[in-house]
């Protein structure tokens, strides 16, 4: 028997007393476990080397003088430390006559489709409804033709990217299941094995559990941002997700925009992922809480297999949290795997026990592991050169922390107390080159999302140089069944 310490740090902003609960894990290791957890984090190791793990901050506060902000003039000279240029193309609104096209509808949802400016494949949108069996059910029947045809492109393209076969694969994404199953509610068994049974039998239950394992070995890097405050125009959160992950992957085909429609109580949600890959990597729940992650690359601790896989962590604090301290809860209670980085953010919303009140917008950056856990606000945040501090504004760019990559701390001067989403998306993406793969951008007080994803190859292009679309988000959770 092996005890750890997972070490709980909160860093208080008013008083700079840290708070440290330590939460015990008892975890059995056998021989044969030792061996499986050697040879997949031996995958993991050259999975990093090939590239995939990029990203990541550090755990300990640097303690270098706070420097301020210095905000420039609007439409001033861009940061001349920055590589990309503005992404001029026009928004697209889902919500415009003749923009989206219905696509087909079944009993519990329904399947739309959207096409972007400089967009080679449109973007899916989705609508689930009922208990977790009957939304896997209809997502079976929405999307086994987009999933039977991802399938053997998706593995094609990891025996070229990483150099593992099918069998081998296969034999990793098994692993991944047989340790994290334990650790996994219900629920999410409930929704594969519907999505299988709506597929009529095409997609195995196994299959689409394996392909629901791939994030637990190969993780993302990207970029996160919070701004409220002082630092944006109108005093509200916005919130970047930008995800730098697999550019020349068959997925981008297959983006998708899944709202879950909830009959149980609890909170409907949004998550952009692709077809077939469930679980949740960016995601805005109807509570107001929205999640977006980054691999903590430079963690150096114990890496555990036996654990809450991330993705459905984040799906189940979408479903499930009202609030980041709800979320918090959840990151310090599960017994985790990998080590991540969340960006947690929830806008300005009614006291649900006292109406007349309206609380804060809240956001925290959140470093998340088997073994530690730290929480971010700006005033403990880490600065160090080309990482400045600044009231009421968070961010990690792509790089691996400290990044010494001067371009997101100049976007961040630049913008500084009048940043809007537009600003976000059109600006600080583009110029950092971040989001490859997908962006997401969420203005909690206008309660818009803009979505930018990447052309598939061989006509790749970055999601940051494609349109993005708009989606008003109480339209999407309020979005009624069309049977």
């Amino acid at each position: 028997m092996h005890v750890y310490a997972r070490e709980w740090t909160m860093m208080n902003s008013t008083c700079s007393k840290s708070l440290s609960l330590s939460v015990i894990r008892i975890s059995s290791r056998i021989s044969m476990c030792r061996m499986m957890r050697s040879f997949i984090l031996v995958s993991l190791a050259l999975v990093c080397l090939a590239g995939v793990c990029v990203a990541g901050l550090p755990a300990p506060r640097h303690h270098h003088q706070h420097q301020h902000h210095q905000a420039t003039s609007r439409l001033s000279d861009l940061p001349t430390s920055c590589e990309g240029t503005q992404n001029n193309l026009p928004v697209i609104d889902f919500d415009a006559a003749g923009n989206a096209k219905l696509v087909k509808s079944v009993e519990n949802g329904t399947l739309w489709t959207v096409t972007p400016e400089n967009a080679t494949n449109p973007l899916l949108v989705m609508h689930i409804y009922g208990d977790s069996y009957s939304q896997g059910y209809a997502y079976g029947q929405l999307l086994t033709d987009q999933i039977l045809d991802m399938l053997p492109k998706l593995y094609a393209w990891a025996q070229q990217e990483y150099h593992i076969d099918r069998a081998t694969m296969d034999v990793l994404l098994d692993m991944t299941r047989n340790t994290t199953k334990g650790y996994t509610p219900k629920w999410h068994f409930d929704f594969l094995q519907g999505l299988s049974d709506g597929s009529a039998g095409a997609i195995s239950y196994v299959q689409i559990w394996r392909i629901a394992m791939i994030p637990e070995l190969i993780k993302a890097a990207c970029s996160i941002v919070g701004a409220w405050g002082q630092a944006t125009a109108d005093g509200g959160l916005l919130q970047l997700r930008a995800l730098d992950w697999g550019p020349t992957s068959p997925l981008p085909q297959y983006a998708l925009l899944t709202t879950f429609h909830q009959t149980d109580g609890s909170y409907t949600y949004t998550t952009l992922g692709w077809a077939g890959l469930y679980g949740a990597l960016t995601g805005w729940s109807s509570s107001n809480l929205a999640v977006g992650e980054k691999v903590w690359a430079s963690y150096k601790k114990l890496q555990n297999i036996y654990g809450y896989p991330w993705t459905f962590m984040i799906q189940d604090m979408l479903r499930f949290d009202s609030d980041v301290d709800a979320a918090l809860s959840r990151v310090a209670t599960g017994t985790r795997t990998c080590a991540i980085w969340l960006g947690l953010g929830q806008g300005a919303r009614p006291n649900p026990r006292d109406p007349s009140v309206t609380l804060p917008a809240n956001f925290k950056l959140v470093g998340d592991s088997f073994e530690e856990v730290h929480i971010y606000n700006p005033e403990n945040g880490p600065v160090y050169p080309n990482h400045d501090y600044f009231p009421d504004l968070l961010f990690a760019d792509k790089h691996v922390q400290p990044s010494g990559h001067a371009c997101m701390n100049d976007l961040m001067h630049w913008g500084y107390g009048k940043f809007s989403a537009k600003d976000i998306f059109q600006t600080v993406t583009a110029l950092q080159q971040t989001g490859d793969m997908h962006i997401a951008v969420m203005d909690f007080d206008a309660a818009t999302l803009h979505v930018a994803n990447a052309n598939a190859p061989p006509t790749y292009s970055p999601a940051y140089n494609n349109g993005f679309v708009k989606f008003d988000m109480k339209t999407l959770w309020n979005a009624q069944p069309k049977y």
